[in-house]
């Protein structure tokens, strides 16, 4: 699956989304959609050995990759909707969390869980030097990450789930919100507005990445909507600066209709 990602020729690229349109049947029928989640993700997880031409060219390669096309994705969403158990919604949901956590690890800015000496929850900072080796990498697996992560849980048979089941998941989405977009907007928006920086690239990847990711939950109403008017006074300031990537200012644009109605 890895080497999906880079697979760009038009008649390779049929083939390839035939390939994982047979995938998708067969765990559709033996019901382990959850399981291919986990392989995407995990395809995701690293640039690959074979690809040495840098973490920019492999990004705008993978981003138009058979894996993360239009027709495989809408397939992918469909199945979920279609596919998923009650008891599978959790698992898909804790299978995101925990992958998102694993990509985001060499990230900057991000506040993980974990848990100290004695045993006990807590949290830790997570103070990494911007031009810290293997940013720009962990950068793209994340964006990559998200990319299939927004489209799996816009599509879960939420209220499929009992209600017990529903404050649980409830529970890790709010705490993935709180981690992957609450806790790090503020750094990141301070370092897309600093030019010439080594890290300016990846955090502008990240950062549309948990726009991203940001209007997904809202645009499900899974969690409750949390715009703060402060941050959304500086993403608007963001969306009018015509030197950030073309991905960063669609989700700069996509993030306030589902804000501003809110604030």
């Amino acid at each position: 699956m890895v080497k999906l990602l880079t697979s760009q020729m038009v008649d390779s690229g049929s083939s390839a989304i035939s390939y994982l349109n047979l995938l998708l049947d067969y765990h559709s029928k033996t019901r382990t959609i959850p399981l291919y989640t986990r392989m995407l993700f995990l395809s995701f997880s690293q640039r690959p050995t074979f690809f040495s031409d840098g973490s920019q060219n492999f990004y705008q390669l993978s981003s138009s990759s058979p894996l993360l096309r239009t027709a495989h994705l809408d397939r992918l969403g469909k199945y979920v909707q279609a596919f998923l158990t009650p008891s599978q919604v959790a698992e898909t949901v804790n299978i995101i969390e925990g992958s998102l956590r694993d990509t985001s690890k060499r990230i900057p800015y991000f506040s993980l869980q974990g848990y100290n000496n004695n045993g006990d929850h807590c949290k830790q900072r997570i103070k990494l030097d911007a031009n810290t080796d293997g940013y720009a990498d962990s950068a793209v697996a994340f964006s990559l990450s998200i990319r299939v992560a927004s489209v799996v849980l816009a599509m879960l048979p939420f209220q499929s789930v009992p209600e017990s089941g529903q404050r649980d998941i409830r529970r890790v989405l709010d705490e993935l919100q709180a981690t992957f977009i609450h806790a790090p907007i503020n750094d990141l928006l301070k370092i897309v507005r600093e030019r010439g920086s080594r890290g300016e690239w990846a955090a502008q990847v990240v950062m549309a990445a948990i726009l991203r990711l940001w209007y997904t939950l809202n645009g499900t109403r899974y969690l409750p909507y949390q715009c703060d008017p402060k941050v959304m006074t500086k993403l608007l300031d963001a969306s009018k600066d015509h030197e950030v990537i073309p991905e960063l200012s669609v989700e700069l644009v996509s993030i306030f209709p589902t804000c501003l109605l809110e604030i």
